[in-house]
């Protein structure tokens, strides 16, 4: 039995509204009540330029509250991150689009940002949150095959589009204990796919590292990646009971 009460997460968002949006629904829906969202208002790539920046070869080392303290100087922020916590999020999307994308970049991050209980981890969002929604239905395999290319997020508008046209997913309230299940597991299934073995919860940080690099090598091949949303994968570690979900009426 998880023990719900003991956990108090800190989740630091690219942006102000939808991936807040997204997280509190899902969180609510876990039964994780004690949480703090903060948006760092900025993409992956700004993050660890600013962190090289100032920590320089000692980076593996950031204490990314006090970090977000510097950049976060108002009262409430500041409130929020002298908290604790057992548990930091971090969340962004992959954006290979910006001209300061760096595979190296992106890899280096989900090496210092592995584990939730410690400095924090690292969920990247392919190819942005939208992928929350890239949902054709939640019944069968569609999702699976579902692919993104370059072209398609520069600008992002025309990924966004798509997604609102395709998507099964019309009410971010109205999403179920059991839809959530179902979306998790089909991500299990794209991650197996993409790694191709089975990845465990216990995995999962090394499972996040590896999806990055397989979905680097498409992009570089094939200008393609594999639409996939990892970030709700938090829910699954602490509960992989919540598959159980599934049989709910």
């Amino acid at each position: 039995m998880v023990n719900l009460m003991r956990k108090k997460i800190l989740a630091i968002v690219e942006g102000e509204k939808k991936e807040p949006e997204i997280l509190r629904r899902v969180l609510d829906i876990s039964g994780l009540k004690q949480r703090e969202i903060v948006p760092y208002k900025a993409n992956i790539y700004d993050l660890y330029d600013r962190l090289y920046s100032e920590y320089g070869d000692t980076i593996d080392d950031v204490d990314i509250q006090e970090f977000l303290k510097e950049i976060h100087p108002d009262p409430e922020s500041q409130d929020i991150l002298d908290g604790n916590y057992t548990d930091i999020l971090l969340i962004f999307d992959f954006d290979p689009q910006d001209n300061r994308y760096s595979a190296g970049k992106l890899i280096r991050l989900l090496e210092i940002f592995n584990e939730s209980t410690q400095m924090g981890r690292l969920y990247i969002n392919y190819p942005m949150v939208e992928s929350f929604y890239h949902f054709r239905s939640l019944e069968d395999d569609s999702f699976l095959k579902e692919m993104f290319n370059l072209a398609e997020i520069s600008p992002g508008s025309i990924y966004k589009e798509r997604v609102n046209r395709l998507t099964c997913i019309h009410q971010l309230r109205d999403v179920t204990k059991k839809e959530l299940a179902y979306m998790i597991r089909l991500i299990l299934k794209k991650v197996n796919r993409i790694c191709e073995r089975e990845c465990t919860a216990a995995e999962l940080a090394d499972t996040l590292q590896d999806v990055a690099d397989c979905q680097i090598q498409r992009l570089s091949a094939q200008q393609s990646m594999y639409v996939l949303n990892t970030c709700i994968l938090y829910v699954y570690e602490y509960n992989p009971r919540m598959l159980d979900w599934l049989d709910y009426r």
